[in-house]
């Protein structure tokens, strides 16, 4: 059994954008155990993450517009941990631009 340790970065996120898809093997198990969103703007904005398959057809919530304001960050998991299902990616959208930080273990 191998632990990868998994840090996915992207920056001025605003359209939906997966940021977070793990390895494509059904043997691979995901857990996310970080989630950071970070406004870079000078004034609040509001961010969606979801889980969402490779069809598209089943998006969940992780959280929805939730509020970020001017130059703070959010830990949306709060210590949580969630297990990323095979074939589902972690998207985030924003209304204004967002720094995402997501840190996750596979398990093979």
């Amino acid at each position: 059994m191998a632990i990868n340790y998994i840090s996915a970065q992207a920056a001025n996120v605003s359209s939906l954008t997966t940021v977070y898809q793990p390895t494509t093997t059904s043997s691979v198990q995901a857990t996310l155990i970080g989630c950071l969103l970070a406004n870079t703007n000078n004034v609040s904005t509001t961010a969606s993450v979801t889980l969402t398959n490779s069809s598209g057809a089943t998006t969940t919530y992780i959280i929805n517009n939730v509020v970020i304001p001017p130059g703070n960050s959010l830990d949306i998991l709060n210590a949580a941990r969630i297990v990323v299902p095979y074939n589902y990616a972690v998207k985030v959208t924003a209304t204004l631009k967002v720094d995402v930080t997501i840190s996750s273990i596979e398990v093979t």
